[in-house]
């Protein structure tokens, strides 16, 4: 009798400790989690800094009941939850996503929809069950056969950051919400690409960032009658980013290898005139070296000259005429008795002196 007490002690204390164990919810960081009572929303928990859930009646202001507001949970117990199982259950659900990878990094199941092996980036698809909601998180897109003004068609990469504002409608709102989501984000990516010609489609991921991330919010976050936003299922588009994009046919190919072929001509061109100017650079500099370097040699000479009386200057000391030494005016004074002689001239090896030193001979003696 005593064995079966003890047994039934033993059942109770292990069912109590399990109970407890399951009953008890401790949502991780930037986390938020739906609890189920009899598969009906019973409570939403989170666990995301400065944010809480409001869990009152619509107000007049647009809040609504389990949206993420401003503010802190003033609960005593903080992040510990309880919910008591087995009447309570976190809701679970099948989840389909994306997420950046290095290439090589993929698991058994994921499936790469697109990758660059310029940067060694892949993007895969994944496929699990989730219990929990992100309050922010990158969602990487990928946007085929979109059409640029030319009609060029091309697939697009971009990265967008969702933030989760009405936790009911996210888990809720509709059966497969990543698919809306995509949906939302092609339009208005579609509705921008249209406006580029694909030789300018890089200007959204440099100095139209701003523009194309505005243009997108305003597209996925308005709602309008005619087109499901990602605010009627409790999402919002916090932010999105250009990343990249590629040709998608052979007219888009084509044309890529047209612009490429064109900027390495320019920047061929541009490289060649910055070495021609290098050159001219190096040139100037050199001359300057050398004029610096000439300068005391060129005043030396000019005084020498002066001192020698080999220049005339004028008052301000500028040379103005340059003389002959005493020997050239020697030379060609006696040059110009050449004019006179008749008859053969021998002319010695030796200096122009010595010529004029030979006697001239008279014309009885020549004859």
């Amino acid at each position: 009798m005593s064995t079966l007490i003890f047994g039934l002690i033993g059942l109770t204390i292990g069912a109590l400790i399990l109970i407890i164990k399951e009953s008890i919810y401790m949502p991780g960081p930037r986390k938020i989690q739906a609890i189920m009572k009899f598969d009906k929303l019973y409570d939403i928990i989170e666990n995301i800094e400065g944010k809480k859930i409001y869990k009152g009646e619509n107000l007049a202001n647009g809040t609504e009941k389990w949206d993420l507001i401003d503010g802190d949970d003033e609960r005593l117990l903080g992040n510990i939850h309880f919910f008591l199982w087995p009447f309570c259950k976190l809701y679970t659900y099948p989840l389909t996503y994306t997420k950046e990878k290095n290439i090589g990094e993929e698991e058994e199941g994921d499936l790469v929809i697109w990758k660059d092996d310029k940067t060694k980036m892949s993007i895969i698809s994944r496929t699990g069950i989730s219990d929990h909601l992100e309050y922010r998180v990158g969602y990487p897109t990928i946007n085929s056969n979109l059409e640029t003004e030319e009609l060029a068609h091309i697939n697009t990469y971009t990265n967008n950051i969702l933030e989760v504002r009405n936790a009911a409608k996210a888990f809720f709102g509709i059966k497969n919400s990543p698919e809306i989501v995509k949906e939302t984000l092609h339009g208005g990516l579609r509705g921008l690409v249209s406006k580029k010609k694909l030789h300018d489609l890089n200007e959204y991921s440099s100095e139209e960032r701003g523009k194309f991330n505005t243009e997108m919010q305003g597209h996925s976050n308005l709602e309008t009658p005619d087109q499901t936003s990602l605010p009627s299922i409790g999402m919002y588009l916090f932010k999105s980013i250009f990343k990249d994009f590629n040709p998608a046919d052979s007219v888009a190919e084509k044309l890529m290898e047209s612009f490429t072929a064109v900027t390495i001509a320019e920047e061929t061109g541009k490289a060649k005139v910055v070495a021609a100017q290098k050159d001219v650079e190096v040139a100037t500099e050199k001359a300057k070296a050398y004029e610096i370097e000439q300068a005391p040699i060129l005043k030396w000479k000019k005084k020498n000259l002066i001192d020698t009386g080999l220049a005339r200057t004028d008052a301000a000391g500028n040379i103005i005429e340059l003389l002959p030494d005493a020997n050239t005016r020697v030379g060609a004074e006696a040059m110009k008795e050449w004019a006179k002689l008749t008859g053969t001239l021998v002319i010695d090896s030796g200096t122009v002196n010595k010529i004029f030193s030979i006697p001239t001979p008279n014309k009885k003696e020549e004859n």
